[in-house]
């Protein structure tokens, strides 16, 4: 009978989500932070309070975590918090990880610089932090037809500290109207080692017989202005996908050095293309429903229906 009872007791009892602690962390860390007068107690309490929080979860986990929570703190405690977690994270000995985390490009863009100056008062050299910042370029590669109609400018980055795996963005080019020039759509490539990425994204246009050239970090850069500069023109959108990696974009290819022709382009400068113009998740619906636009030889315009690569609708 007693066991009848436990079991309708446990029966009644409300499940409860079984929530592992990276996943509350967050809200944690703000209570903290947002906690008044938390600022104000003794160094080995706060350090204390931040060891209650984070335990159970590896220090790759938490510490971009706490770096975007520190962002959002009110200003007022930012003093107090860059004074003191930098001291806390190197008493942990999670020095050379967070040193990893930046190295590997897995801090979001906008907490870099906060992350350096942390590092920094932990005693790593401010030409290490910025050599490494800026060395992350691979390689790129500028594919185009004859005509021309289509191209596609790829742009690879080491993804990790020993660059062994390389990361990237392949940028569509379309020539014919409207593009006129721009960025019609494009992707990220997920992580690859270099020949695999080369393989597997650069060399399969060779059966498209495009005209394949590989470029340096200025080139490639200078290639991405002059697109953005034509989806200006042509007042089209970026598209969403590309919009969404922004961060990608900013710290990858806005940091490769300048051609001297190359013309300025600013982050607000992109920003605005990524919302001002004719959305080019339209300007392709209408292509894939009624008909692309291309432009002939003679400089007439046609429409065509089909897929933009195939030769055979020339």
């Amino acid at each position: 009978m007693a066991k009848k009872a436990q079991k309708k007791k446990n029966k009644n009892r409300p499940n409860r989500p079984n929530l592992s602690p990276l996943t509350m962390l967050r809200p944690r860390l703000d209570g903290l932070i947002n906690n008044p007068g938390w600022t104000d107690k003794e160094d080995e309490e706060i350090m204390a309070d931040l060891n209650a929080v984070v335990r159970g979860i590896e220090a790759a986990d938490y510490l971009p975590v706490l770096l975007r929570a520190v962002q959002s703190a009110p200003e007022i405690v930012h003093e107090s918090l860059n004074r003191l977690l930098p001291g806390w994270i190197d008493t942990n000995q999670n020095k050379d990880v967070f040193l990893m985390l930046l190295e590997e490009e897995s801090i979001a863009h906008e907490n870099i610089d906060l992350a350096k100056a942390w590092l920094m008062q932990m005693g790593v050299e401010q030409e290490r932090l910025n050599k490494e910042q800026d060395s992350t370029f691979c390689d790129a590669y500028f594919g185009i037809d004859g005509f021309p109609s289509q191209a596609f400018l790829i742009i690879l980055w080491y993804h990790n500290r020993t660059r062994s795996k390389v990361r990237g963005i392949n940028f569509l080019i379309d020539f014919n109207p409207p593009w006129e020039g721009s960025i019609k759509d494009g992707f990220v490539l997920p992580q690859r080692s270099h020949r695999d990425a080369i393989h597997e994204f650069v060399d399969i246009w060779d059966e498209r017989e495009l005209t394949i050239t590989q470029l340096d970090g200025a080139e490639a850069k200078a290639k991405f202005i002059e697109a953005i500069y034509h989806n200006q023109e042509a007042n089209v959108r970026i598209h969403r996908d590309i919009a969404n990696v922004r961060e990608l974009i900013i710290k990858h290819i806005f940091s490769l050095p300048d051609l001297e022709e190359t013309p300025s382009l600013t982050v607000a400068d992109f920003d605005a293309v990524c919302k001002k113009g004719q959305r080019a998740e339209q300007a392709m619906f209408v292509e894939q429903n009624f008909g692309r636009r291309i432009r002939t030889e003679d400089g007439k315009e046609v429409v065509v229906v089909g897929d933009p690569w195939d030769e055979d609708e020339y």
